[in-house]
């Protein structure tokens, strides 16, 4: 029988401060003005510009969920809790977990929280609306005519872990003449109780609906069209998948909005041309990505940060490692830099345990640390015809993978273990992959701080 053990691989960030500079609240802040990338992780934010990736110290916890937004004058702000970030230094906004959060095209910032909208013009918050729909909100967007839109959990459907209302409830508004109301032309454009997967905003004032195949935008005139994504349906050995967007990111100054589904990356440009760009990487891995103003794709995730050409093309790649944490957002401020700094060093450790079987030691059984296509992919017979039918997808599946063996009182050490945090997984043959209870209490140990060269003791991993 084999036994396997898979870590999922999320990010942290602990070790940072040994490989990085840091910035932190009080110093003064930059000018906004320079170019920049800024790549959230789970555990804080690291400001890239050409001269080095710094960290910046927002003083919160290493486990928290960090959303970013850039504003077009280039600050950018974080949410829950809420900073502003100048050139890489914090400065403290006198507003705490805020809710969604929009740039507008004049340069302010709407803000929800405790459900109302507030916005943030320089130094002034003001509060604009006192009210917002149920279930508000997901997102927030400001159009060139400066209508305020939001969409709600329930048009998130099972992207946000709630159905859609049987009766196909709104699922964006409009705020117009005091009250928020659907908006009539966008509604002919969904189909009944279809799933938004976001409402985002451009720079010059456009809107866009994104749902599963196609992109529903509202230009300056208060029209809607729809917009093809070109979907296919995908064949995965026995199995088949139906293409749709996974993960919206970041819309900048190029205007262009990049969306990401199970098999590629589409781009589409201002003018509603949709481009396709094959990856490098698996995209179930990829956990963020943006457009800087030249046309280059910035793609975070647990292989690392990549920097890719208008085309595809590889143009940079800081591995797993050298981030203190796999990336979760990216956003472009001021065009972006327009070379990358040289990487910071890989930091690598150790990682030794004990696999059992309801307490009695596995000899000879394969452990694994890798990243989430396993969990992605859902069933070990899906994962056998990716290795056997498709030699390129079964590379894609099995990149960054380290695997060893129990010896025969179950013990293995992984060598080379990237810092990250991981989550572990367990799998019998023939069975369903599923979360291990086992993963809550080792999280913290393995590996987020590790240090380079470091030997982490995960003790006895026991499956049930």
């Amino acid at each position: 029988m084999r036994w396997y053990v898979s870590l999922l691989a999320l990010c942290a960030f602990g070790a940072c401060k040994s490989t990085c500079a840091s910035t932190k609240a009080g110093e003064e802040p930059r000018p906004s003005a320079r170019p920049m990338a800024y790549v959230a992780t789970t555990a804080g934010l690291v400001a890239i510009d050409e001269a080095s990736a710094r960290a910046v110290d927002l003083g919160i916890s290493s486990r928290l969920m960090l959303r970013v937004t850039a504003s077009p004058s280039g600050d950018v702000y974080t949410q829950t809790p809420f900073w502003g970030v100048r050139g890489g230094v914090p400065f403290e906004i006198p507003l705490r977990f805020v809710g969604s959060m929009a740039a507008s095209h004049d340069g302010s910032m709407w803000l929800e929280q405790s459900q109302k909208l507030h916005v943030l013009q320089g130094d002034k918050l003001d509060t604009k609306i006192a009210s917002l729909p149920p279930d508000c909100c997901l997102g927030i967007a400001i159009a060139a005519d400066n209508v305020v839109f939001v969409s709600t959990f329930q048009g998130m459907g099972a992207a946000a872990g709630a159905a859609v209302d049987a009766k196909g409830a709104p699922r964006v508004y409009k705020h117009a003449d005091g009250k928020w109301t659907p908006d009539e032309r966008l509604e002919d454009h969904l189909l009944p109780k279809q799933r938004v997967v976001a409402l985002t905003g451009g720079r010059r004032g456009e809107i866009d609906v994104v749902v599963d195949d196609s992109v529903i935008r509202r230009d300056a005139a208060g029209s809607w069209r729809k917009i093809g994504l070109q979907a296919t349906l995908l064949k995965i050995g026995r199995h088949s998948l139906r293409e749709g967007v996974r993960l919206v990111g970041s819309v900048g100054a190029s205007g262009v909005l990049p969306l990401l589904t199970e098999e590629s990356l589409r781009l589409v440009d201002p003018d509603g041309t949709v481009r396709r760009i094959e990856l490098p990487v698996l995209p179930a891995n990829v956990g963020a990505v943006a457009v800087d103003e030249g046309g280059r794709v910035w793609l975070g995730g647990l292989h690392g940060l990549h920097v890719l050409s208008a085309q595809g093309s590889v143009l940079a790649h800081w591995p797993a490692g050298a981030l203190p944490g796999a990336p979760e957002q990216i956003v472009i401020v001021n065009g972006g830099p327009k070379e990358l700094p040289a990487a910071p060093p890989i930091v690598k450790g150790r990682a030794r345990g004990v696999l059992t079987a309801e307490g009695k030691p596995v000899a000879d059984g394969e452990v694994e640390l890798g990243p989430t296509a396993s969990i992605w992919l859902g069933l070990e017979s899906i994962r056998s015809d990716m290795r056997s039918s498709d030699q390129d997808a079964g590379a894609l599946l099995n990149a960054g993978r380290i695997v060893t063996r129990t010896d025969a009182n179950g013990a293995f050490v992984f060598e080379d273990v990237p810092r990250q945090h991981y989550d572990f997984v367990s799998h019998v043959a023939g069975r369903a992959w599923k979360m291990s209870p086992v993963s809550l209490k080792l999280a913290d140990r393995c590996c987020a701080s590790i240090a380079d060269g470091q030997t982490v003791d995960l003790g006895t991993i026991d499956v049930r």
